[in-house]
């Protein structure tokens, strides 16, 4: 659901909303949503297969690759291609 009809359905402001979001779960819906994105978008990634990093960008709602990889850099405070890179040495998957 996106936030803006999540803010309909509720009756409120976009402020309201984002106040009480945080007061009940201590984040917004912005970023809660942000944050549920990315852990869905990393947790599609399957490590033995050919991993096409645009594909699962743009599957997962970013722009593209670079749009992901920032994501990924400001949340993680890793960049991507170190994280996969460690990942795949880590699965005997080095080289590929």
């Amino acid at each position: 659901m996106a936030i803006g009809d999540l803010r309909v359905a509720a009756g409120v402001s976009s402020t309201h909303l984002a106040q009480r979001f945080k007061e009940l779960i201590d984040v917004t819906p912005k970023r809660l949503a942000r944050t549920y994105r990315f852990a869905a978008t990393v947790f599609a990634i399957n490590p033995a297969g050919p991993i096409d990093l645009g594909d699962l960008a743009g599957g997962a709602g970013y722009f593209d690759h670079a749009h992901f990889g920032h994501e990924f850099r400001a949340l993680t405070a890793v960049r991507l291609d170190e994280a996969l890179a460690a990942s795949l040495t880590h699965a005997g998957w080095a080289g590929r």
